[in-house]
């Protein structure tokens, strides 16, 4: 029943959630929920770089209502049809959240998630609302739980209808140090180091395959407006193209290769740690051969 779709079919920050049919039976659609809710529940914030406070946020009032459903499920409660409409609500808004997810913690669209934190924090609001909405016409009354259960999904729904989601004050920190790079650029000024290390190391960019990835999926994200013909946004991405492209060649080329000489080294000594000195001493003059050359007898 949970609509599918890969990052090729969907552009990152758009939420083509499907409502569930209306003929469709409440165990499957219950059965739906628990799959929808343990596919967010299972996201960690700590693995997302960006909207951290909003993402465990929401990941706790969603594990709430995973709970909230299994007891359904696993106490055999029959699903009141009056209750349907009001999980089907809950269906849709969970894929939105589900992609919303997805897209913070997609690999390769960390500095684009940042500079749409404004819109990111926004959609947060907008579906958590989505959620309380649909818990406050919610006939509890009719559905058999326990009190305890009953006490929390109250809960989620009070929190939620309360929910001011803001941007993070790292983040905007970050996108602050960001839009202050792209500003020295457009004058022909020098970046700070420090600053362009300090907005990496936020976004955990660790790595020139980190950094490549950003610049990969930034260009794709050009193309795929250029296709649509939505183009308002590709100026401002061709600019945070050439800001991850000069961290790639100022950061990283350089501290990779220093990495990538280290490495040389240690292989080269595990190697000379596997040869027979013996092997290279001259059966004439008993002296380690200072340049061996092995004949096409077999001989050294």
């Amino acid at each position: 029943m949970i609509q599918k779709f890969n990052q090729v079919e969907r552009r990152i920050l758009s939420f083509p959630a499907v409502h569930p049919c209306e003929a469709v039976s409440p165990a499957t659609l219950l059965s739906s929920l628990i799959t929808l809710s343990q596919n967010i529940s299972n996201y960690q914030s700590k693995l997302i770089a960006t909207e951290r406070r909003n993402v465990r946020e929401m990941i706790r009032q969603i594990g709430i209502l995973l709970v909230f459903f299994e007891e359904i499920r696993d106490r055999g409660i029959i699903i009141p049809v009056s209750t349907v409409l009001c999980f089907s609500e809950l269906h849709l808004s969970l894929q939105k959240i589900r992609f919303l997810l997805e897209d913070c913690s997609q690999e390769g669209a960390r500095l684009w998630i940042l500079m749409k934190s404004e819109l990111v924090a926004t959609q947060f609001t907008v579906f958590i609302t989505t959620v309380a909405t649909a818990l406050d016409v919610l006939p509890m009354n009719l559905i058999d739980v326990c009190g305890e259960v009953k006490e929390l999904v109250e809960l989620v729904a009070k929190q939620a209808r309360k929910a001011k989601i803001d941007i993070d004050g790292d983040d905007e920190r970050a996108m602050r140090r960001v839009l202050s790079v792209l500003n020295r650029f457009e004058k022909g000024i020098e970046p700070e180091f420090q600053i362009l290390k300090w907005v990496l190391d936020y976004l955990e960019i660790k790595s020139w395959s980190d950094c490549n990835k950003e610049i990969k999926f930034l260009e794709e994200e050009i193309a795929s407006q250029c296709v649509d013909g939505e183009e308002r946004e590709v100026p401002f991405l061709s600019s945070l193209l050439g800001f991850m492209s000069y961290c790639r060649g100022v950061i990283f080329d350089t501290l990779d290769y220093e990495n990538s000489d280290q490495t040389d080294v240690r292989s080269n000594m595990e190697i000379l740690s596997f040869l027979n000195p013996e092997d290279f001493r001259c059966p004439i003059s008993l002296e380690l051969m200072i340049d061996p050359v092995t004949v096409s007898t077999g001989q050294t």
